[in-house]
């Protein structure tokens, strides 16, 4: 009771903080295409077929992930309905559940206001508090390996435990025991690989291997440890993949390799990118996390051998997600998001050390100012480019459809500004802050301010941005979920015609065919979307009906 009066009101604080800044504005705007719409549609179609055992899209078995996202999407739709607010508040619970998780792991390691600093840092940074408001499967992803990762350091950094047979001594020895903890951390990381694959695995052993590696410390109880840890962590995975293999077969497992091979050697879908890629992302998405984190890269501390050595997990953890997706040719900034709580982590460290200084270094400090500043007057000129769209589509001749979006009926207000205006504000403040050596306040002010910009730049940007990209198809796809007709893109890939478009099952398999939406022997209307682009090969058909244009996009009907 005495520990609880100390600091127990902190736990409730964080994970108030949780709610405030994650779980409002989750439904003002639809899901994006791909990812978005992609989960929640096997979401969907989990609950309209009652089938639960495995994830399909177009109520075709779906190879690309395991079904655990979508049980928890579906899950949250049961209670929110099928809608954007009940796709996204999986997530928004796991960046509440990440908050308190870090500050109470962060306390137990370094201290009250160490667990501060690191809720602080990832609440604050921009793109850990974007993902906790969306619909993707890489914050419980992410989750699921930190903790894995957590509990298998606890057991290796554990000392050996005698061995003891009675009372309280026997409850002492078993929760000090090693063993446990590696038990644990297999669990979790059984969970990874249900939520996205094998990649679940390969982050730890990749991390475990290079740490022990570095610090020689190989010997049979590491290794029995981490045998221990892959035994639990594939149990976990039998527990779905053998009924999985038992009822269909080997058919999942083959093609979903078989599409991790793919993704790592290929650009998918034109996701690519330099090798520095992910570099640039977690420099300018974990603002100002990422500032802060510099100052710990390449500093030794003089903490006892444990934390120091928990320190260099976490650098290994870092550097092992970083180079990892860097050599992935598919580039995608969600990648790189296990490096998340790492990088924040790092944040944690330098705001620590400078609150026992009593000051932060001038050149962490003048980098924040130049990055934040850099990026306000980029969310300034974006705002001041939306209003005079007519600068950007010079820049756009070569690609007709990019240049028929920005002609949407998007309405810029000037109040959009303000988001730019606060972040900048912002920094001043926590500069006055900072001049009066006030760590703690400064860096609270900071981060919590961020969180506000995050989402002050979701609710005065978001439904632009959709806009431009899909709303006009969205749109029209709405006003077609109740008619009975098919629904088909041409000339680019799309999910929002099964999510938007309320695909049914049951439907005739040739119904998944474009030739013969085109061609055949249609019983019921089609209606075909497409881009701009490809207006005069749709035009030259003599089955299809044109009906408008509208943001880029075309429509057509089959009768």
């Amino acid at each position: 009771m005495e520990k609880w009066k100390a600091g127990g009101y902190d736990y409730w604080l964080v994970a108030l903080l949780g709610v405030v800044f994650f779980m409002p504005f989750l439904g003002g705007v639809h899901l994006f295409d791909w990812d978005e719409i992609n989960f929640a549609e096997c979401a969907r179609e989990m609950i309209v077929s009652g089938n639960y055992s495995r994830a399909t899209m177009d109520f075709q078995p779906f190879w690309e992930k395991p079904p655990l996202f979508f049980w928890l999407q579906a899950a949250s739709m049961k209670i929110w309905g099928i809608n954007e607010y009940g796709a996204r508040f999986p997530d928004a619970v796991c960046g509440t559940l990440t908050l308190a998780l870090i500050f109470h792991w962060g306390k137990q390691l370094f201290g009250r206001s160490f667990g501060r600093f690191w809720a602080l840092s990832f609440l604050g940074s921009l793109l850990p508090c974007l993902y906790s408001k969306s619909g993707l499967i890489d914050p419980w992803f992410n989750l699921f390996i930190f903790s894995s990762l957590y509990f298998l350091i606890r057991s290796i950094d554990l000392p050996k435990s005698a061995s003891i047979s009675s009372g309280d001594s026997l409850r002492k020895t078993i929760w000090t025991s090693p063993y446990w903890p590696a038990a644990a951390g297999g669990f979790f990381s059984g969970l990874a690989m249900l939520t996205k694959g094998p990649v679940g695995f390969l982050i730890v052993l990749l991390t475990w291997g290079v740490k022990i590696s570095v610090d020689r410390v190989w010997g049979w109880r590491s290794v029995g440890l981490f045998a221990l840890f892959g035994s639990v962590a594939l149990g976990v995975v039998a527990c779905w993949l053998g009924a999985e293999i038992a009822r269909n077969g080997y058919w999942f497992l083959e093609t979903f390799v078989r599409y991790q091979v793919r993704l790592a050697r290929t650009q998918d879908a034109g996701h690519g990118g330099f090798f520095g890629y992910h570099f640039v992302a977690l420099f300018f998405g974990c603002f100002p996390a990422s500032i802060f984190a510099l100052d710990s890269m390449s500093r030794r501390f003089d903490f006892p051998a444990d934390r120091n050595s928990f320190i260099r997990w976490m650098k290994t953890l870092f550097w092992v997600g970083l180079i990892l997706f860097s050599l992935v040719q598919s580039k995608i900034v969600h990648y790189s998001s296990i490096c998340y709580l790492p990088l924040t982590f790092l944040s944690a460290l330098t705001l620590q050390k400078s609150f026992e200084k009593g000051f932060l270094p001038t050149y962490i400090v003048r980098l924040l100012l130049l990055v934040g500043a850099g990026i306000g007057l980029a969310v300034c000129a974006t705002v001041y480019a939306g209003q005079h769209i007519e600068l950007l589509k010079p820049w756009l001749n070569g690609d007709p459809f990019a240049a028929a979006t920005l002609s949407a009926l998007v309405v810029w207000s000037g109040w959009e500004y303000s988001a730019g205006i606060f972040l900048m504000g912002l920094l001043v403040a926590f500069a006055r802050f900072n001049v009066a050596r006030r760590i703690f306040p400064s860096a609270a002010l900071l981060f919590m301010g961020v969180a506000l910009f995050v989402n002050l730049t979701l609710i005065l940007f978001i439904n632009h941005i959709e806009g431009y990209s899909q709303r006009a198809a969205v749109a029209f796809l709405e006003t077609k979920k109740d008619e009975d007709c098919y629904i088909k893109t041409y000339g680019y890939h799309s999910y929002a015609p099964f999510y938007y478009g309320g695909a049914r099952p049951g439907a005739d398999p040739r119904s998944r065919d474009l030739d013969f939406l085109l061609h055949g022997s249609v019983d019921k209307p089609v209606y075909i979307i497409s881009k701009i682009n490809y207006q005069k090969e749709l035009d030259a058909m003599p089955t299809l009906v044109f009906l408008k244009e509208e943001g880029g996009f075309l429509f057509y009907i089959r009768k």
